[in-house]
């Protein structure tokens, strides 16, 4: 579940999202955005709260106008599962990360890929944007995290150490430590 101004998104084992308002302590469906044809993994708010991003078993990251209840734009590329995806703090990009072991950079309103991050040799679990949009941080099957420049794609770190698979990763929120 995410929350985000009254709003609650829900994305569990259904080929659909849910945004559901809590606003009088009463639940109920505002809109159910439809179009993925696998389980739906993941959902997000943008930071404005007027836009969702659902990613899928189906390989696709579709981004919804919350407002008017349709598909802005949708995201292929990945050849496996997409577990996550998240917007850039801006709004003007969008993260995801696959089984397929790559993370992706796409452009927020067109869903053109801007970059392709491979590294990991196990599924990608989790990314994440740092707080000014410049770095990704991810996390893998492969018991590593990784942090990446979010416009060239290329690698500036990698921490080993964990003895198994790392499910979740973010930055502080002054983006100085992860």
């Amino acid at each position: 579940r995410r929350v985000h101004g009254g709003l609650i998104l829900e994305s569990e084992q259904m080929l659909d999202t849910q945004a559901s308002s809590a606003q009088d302590g009463n639940l109920r469906n505002v809109v159910v955005l439809n179009g993925h044809t696998g389980t739906v993994n993941g959902c997000s708010f943008s930071a404005d709260g007027t836009k969702v991003l659902s990613c899928s078993t189906d390989m696709i990251v579709r981004v919804w106008d919350i407002v008017k209840g349709h598909q802005i734009t949708s995201m292929s590329g990945h050849t496996g599962t997409v577990n996550a995806s998240l917007f850039s703090p801006d709004g003007t990009k969008v993260i995801s990360c696959s089984n397929d072991m790559s993370i992706r950079v796409w452009d927020g309103t067109t869903g053109q890929q801007i970059a392709v991050m491979n590294g990991h040799s196990g599924s990608v679990n989790g990314c994440s944007f740092s707080p000014d949009g410049t770095r990704v941080v991810s996390c893998s099957n492969d018991e590593t995290i990784r942090v990446w420049d979010s416009t060239t794609g290329q690698q500036v770190a990698v921490m080993n150490g964990h003895t198994s698979w790392v499910k979740a990763c973010c930055f502080s929120p002054d983006g100085t430590k992860v």
